[in-house]
């Protein structure tokens, strides 16, 4: 009793003292099943080699989660991919080939779910299959796991001669909107006879591909863009973990926005409103964690958001808040000088647009803080408010013939916010007098 009654006293206490705070905190988003390689099957030793594959990723729309209730936060794909495979050995050989349905490495969405891609279908030499789903078991360390489900079908391949398999299937992205990753394992085709011959894999997009809705320093290197779509090409490639492939996209309904405001922005080219918006959605790919910082590979896109915000200043000079996020945009280049070279804004740069946007605004708190983060012990800024002048003046020295009277205290009357620690002193004696009193007690009745 006297343990559990300190305890609630210790609790009282610190509520009044520590006011609770909520943290919200980012969490990595649930993966998703990539696409794969085909896989020979479990301990198969195999004369078959994969002479060439390619795969097709369509990007389609941003949808719901199929396995979990979680709305517009998801970017769909239809996957179609074609494998040339040929025994180069000296008999025919029969196996069940598999097709991974589940993440590879067991690991699931990493919030205990594995979900699975879907509608998956087979054809061999352009017939379609049957498949059924195997089971191996999850490996994945430290963890009991369900097993890893594949699709398995039945093939043949006789000695020489070329075998096609075509499978289409369905998959969801990676990440949180407005970006979306994609992941296409090939550490799976291992198994096969020697290297992989040649491989393509074509990422296509619902409009032109460019280096603002594709973000290709963050995806596999050496993507091609061609059109609406990006290539990657390979050859004489024995995969490991490190060739798997994956590429980083603006979701297209962002960027189809941004689409939708540029064409407006074409007939109205001095419409601040329409300029401010596709700021805005610049602003939503540009930033990372924290304000003014970029994300990773996001330098095309943060130099289309400088020049909207500079043509909406120069028809709309007046607007605070236009120089705030143009003093936003220059100091997140400030801060990665080495993707701008040699055009990187200075520490005035920035703080040219934070003085026009205190002058319009001075109580902006943006302003303020973007000013505390700017300046440093070796960047010297002059303060954002001009400095108040004092004027002294002198008051004639008094002659007294009898001793000077006691002035009164001018100094201002306490105002409630005055009051706080008081209130808080008074609250800790409080406590205090109630556990001396509660030990009193305890102790008497200890006594009896």
């Amino acid at each position: 009793m006297r343990k559990h009654f300190f305890v609630l006293v210790i609790l009282i206490a610190a509520f009044i003292f520590n006011p609770v705070s909520s943290v919200l905190a980012d969490a990595a988003p649930p993966e998703q099943p990539p696409g794969s390689l085909l896989d020979p099957g479990k301990n198969t030793t195999t004369k078959v080699q994969m002479v060439s594959e390619k795969v097709t990723i369509q990007v389609g729309n941003v949808a719901s989660f199929y396995y979990f209730d979680r709305s517009n936060n998801i970017v769909n794909a239809e996957v179609s991919a074609s494998f040339f495979l040929q025994n180069q050995g000296q008999k025919d050989e029969k196996m069940q080939a598999r097709f991974p349905l589940t993440n590879f490495s067991g690991y699931g969405d990493g919030y205990g779910r594995f979900p699975e891609i879907q509608n998956f279908r087979v054809w061999v030499n352009q017939v379609e299959k049957k498949w059924v789903i195997t089971e191996t078991p999850n490996l994945y360390p430290n963890k009991v796991y369900f097993p890893i489900k594949w699709a398995s079908f039945d093939v043949t391949f006789p000695v020489g001669k070329q075998v096609q398999i075509d499978v289409t299937y369905q998959m969801q992205s990676t990440g949180y909107l407005p970006q979306a990753r994609f992941d296409y394992i090939l550490e799976t085709g291992a198994g096969w006879f020697g290297p992989i011959g040649s491989g393509e894999i074509i990422l296509t997009l619902p409009y032109p591909a460019t280096n603002g809705n594709i973000n290709l320093s963050e995806s596999t290197s050496g993507g091609q863009m061609i059109g609406n779509s990006v290539t990657w090409n390979f050859t004489n490639l024995e995969p490991t973990s490190e060739d798997n492939w994956h590429a980083l996209i603006v979701s297209p309904d962002t960027w189809q926005s941004i689409l939708d405001n540029r064409l407006k922005l074409e007939k109205t080219p001095e419409d601040v409103a329409l300029l401010t918006a596709l700021g805005e959605k610049y602003e939503e790919l540009v930033y990372g964690m924290g304000y003014w910082n970029m994300k990773d590979g996001t330098a095309p896109i943060i130099l289309l958001c400088r020049e909207v915000y500079q043509k909406a200043i120069a028809i709309k000079p007046g607007d605070a808040d236009l120089h705030v996020k143009l003093a936003g945009i220059l100091f997140a280049m400030y801060k990665s000088p080495e993707q701008f070279k040699p055009a990187v804004p200075t520490a005035e740069d920035i703080y040219h647009e934070l003085k026009s946007a205190y002058i319009l605004d001075p109580h902006n708190r943006e302003i303020s803080s973007m000013y505390e983060e700017l300046t440093s012990p070796t960047v010297n800024l002059p303060p954002l408010a001009a400095e108040p002048t004092t004027t002294v003046t002198h008051k004639p020295t008094p002659t007294f013939t009898s001793p000077p009277p006691v002035e009164k205290n001018n100094l201002p009357p306490a105002t409630s916010g005055d009051n706080s620690l008081t209130y808080e002193l008074i609250g800790l004696v409080i406590v205090l007098i109630l556990v001396i009193i509660v030990l009193v007690i305890l102790r008497k009745k200890g006594n009896k």
